[in-house]
């Protein structure tokens, strides 16, 4: 479930900070939309891809891939590296953002011939946990002027899965 809890983050984790953002680039808020279209249109090749990646990887390397390029354009994010870099990175962000979703969705959906009701309130749980505390934790960082380090702490919960991935073994979803 930490995988969900960092899925729902993505979801709203820059428009949390999305005012501060742009007056440290120096930028109106409109121009924040092109950050979040970029990342848009990497979520959407992410989704596009996942099948093959599957049929290729396996769920675990597919999942732990898009766990880090998920993570790294989180750290990119914190560095506060240069806009035009930036809009280069976050699609690529956005593709891991789109292949957690696309894998974690097909587990779900596996599972849920079992246990339905269970499955699906414990991930609505965790979904609706990381998105109620990101903007609180956001306001927090927002408030002592340490906006990015929000970033940090998304990448952190974001790794935290990663290993979770790369060391417990979770049967069925060890290969394909």
């Amino acid at each position: 479930m930490p995988c969900v809890f960092a899925y729902s983050i993505g979801h709203i984790i820059i428009g949390s900070v999305l005012e501060p953002m742009m007056a440290h680039y120096g930028l109106e808020y409109s121009d924040g939309g092109q950050l979040i279209m970029n990342q848009f249109l990497g979520f959407l090749a992410g989704v596009l891809l996942a099948p093959l990646a599957l049929r290729a990887m396996g769920r675990r390397v597919t999942l732990l891939i898009a766990l880090f390029l998920f993570a790294s354009s989180q750290i990119s994010l914190f560095l506060l590296i240069p806009w035009d870099v930036l809009l280069v990175i976050i699609p690529i962000g956005g593709a891991g953002f789109g292949m957690i979703e696309t894998v974690l969705a097909g587990m779900i959906i596996g599972k849920l011939k079992e246990k339905k009701a269970s499955i699906m309130v414990l991930t609505e749980v965790f979904f609706g946990i990381g998105a109620l505390a990101v903007p609180v934790l956001a306001a927090v960082f927002i408030a002592t002027g340490n906006w990015n380090y929000i970033f940090m702490v998304v990448s952190a919960i974001v790794m935290v899965s990663f290993v979770l991935w790369l060391f417990l073994r979770f049967g069925e979803y060890e290969r394909f």
